[in-house]
């Protein structure tokens, strides 16, 4: 088998993990196409997508230096949050997170410090350790926290990433660099190879008043927008290139705390009409619902990955305090699409004691049932498993 990875290190297969170390090692500076020793077993190349991931160091305390719910202590903030869900990542070649925030702390002089409620922040090199130790291998950044901390937070994010050896997608010095997608392809056997390309975007349902505009432009430093003609166009290429690529859009879309509405399902529908044969989006903290659209799967919201915000779990009573992890394998010929299985994640943290985790088969049903009772969970049906990470639903 052949590794080929945009540039940064990553993990392939549990079974070659010891012979792929060294290979990571050289891919972690410059882009690589090393050679796994001859007669090595094929495994299955697992991808995990979770949702938003953010330490809320913004949410520690009050203006008055009281402290609001949440870890009390370093480690319990960016080391043992994670312990839930390190199985479930270890058992991937590759996870894909959206970093819900600047990896900055507050800069002096940002303007939106006036403007803004939430501005999100962080300790740099605590954060960066933590998402690399996690086995967290790449980070969207395409979202409405990313620039809270202005283009010098930007600046220090990308620096930060760079140096932890975190790949990242979704944000950059100008808007060829920000839309660009995040490309992992696998090559078995000197056959063809699949290639997964995840297209990041930021559709701001809500424009802020102070007139702020994050999204990347041709000479301005930002976000990438979904714009479903980029991604047909870009999908056009890369099929002229290798017809077996697998396209996901991983948008950051629609309401907090709120199940789906009409704009997002007609902006869903879009994308997979522009060429991506999954969606799986994130913003609203909660699970969404779930479509099945000229036969591919549009996930409307994944929920949180780990994000230790308190959570309005509790004000909005109508959605459900819970999440999804998407694990996609890669089983079959190339260009076959993958399994997908839905993991729910308990996400309410005054529950967990700010560390979500995986549900047992019973909460499993009554998530699914929850949004298959919505409207808009078009066609939705599936299995329900349960391994020794956790329960799970594949849609059929």
């Amino acid at each position: 088998m052949s590794i080929k990875l945009s540039g940064v290190p990553t993990r392939i297969g549990e079974c070659t993990r010891a012979i792929v170390l060294a290979v990571v090692a050289a891919c972690a500076l410059s882009a690589c196409d090393d050679k796994i020793e001859e007669g090595a077993k094929t495994p299955a190349a697992t991808v995990l997508l979770g949702g938003d991931l953010h330490f809320a160091e913004s949410y520690e305390r009050t203006k008055s230096g009281r402290w609001k719910a949440g870890p009390r202590t370093m480690e319990g903030r960016y080391r043992d949050s994670f312990d839930g869900l390190l199985p479930l990542i270890a058992s991937a070649d590759l996870t894909i997170a959206n970093l819900e925030g600047p990896l900055a702390p507050m800069q002096e002089g940002n303007p939106l410090a006036a403007t803004r409620q939430y501005l999100h922040w962080s300790r740099p090199r605590e954060t960066g350790e933590a998402i690399r130790n996690a086995g967290v291998d790449v980070v969207n950044l395409s979202n409405n926290h990313t620039m809270d901390q202005g283009e010098a937070g930007l600046t220090l994010t990308l620096d930060q990433l760079g140096r932890d050896g975190t790949s990242h997608f979704g944000a950059g010095i100008n808007l060829d660099a920000a839309r660009r997608p995040f490309l992992y392809t696998i090559e078995r056997g000197g056959g063809p190879s699949t290639v997964l390309a995840v297209f990041p975007g930021f559709a701001d349902s809500s424009p802020s008043a102070d007139g702020f505009d994050p999204l990347a432009a041709r000479d301005r430093a930002g976000l990438a927008p979904v714009d479903p003609e980029y991604l047909r166009e870009e999908v056009a290429r890369l099929r002229q290139q290798n017809p077996n690529i697998f396209v996901i859009a991983y948008p950051h879309w629609g309401r907090n705390y709120s199940w789906v509405y009409k704009d997002q399902v007609e902006l869903g529908r879009r994308l997979i009409d522009a060429g991506a044969d999954m969606v799986l989006g994130h913003h609203a903290h909660t699970i969404q619902e779930i479509e099945k659209y000229k036969g591919r799967w549009i996930v409307y919201g994944l929920g949180n990955f780990n994000f230790l915000a308190p959570g309005r779990y509790r004000q909005f009573t109508k959605v459900q305090p819970y999440s999804f992890v998407a694990q996609l394998r890669f089983e079959g010929k190339a260009g076959d699409p993958p399994r997908l299985r839905l993991f729910p994640l308990l996400s309410d943290n005054r529950e967990t004691g700010f560390k979500p985790h995986l549900v047992n088969l019973a909460d499993a049903r009554r998530v699914i049932s929850a949004v298959q009772a919505r409207e808009g969970s078009n066609g939705l049906s599936g299995v329900f498993g349960e391994t020794d990470l956790g329960a799970y639903f594949e849609p059929r």
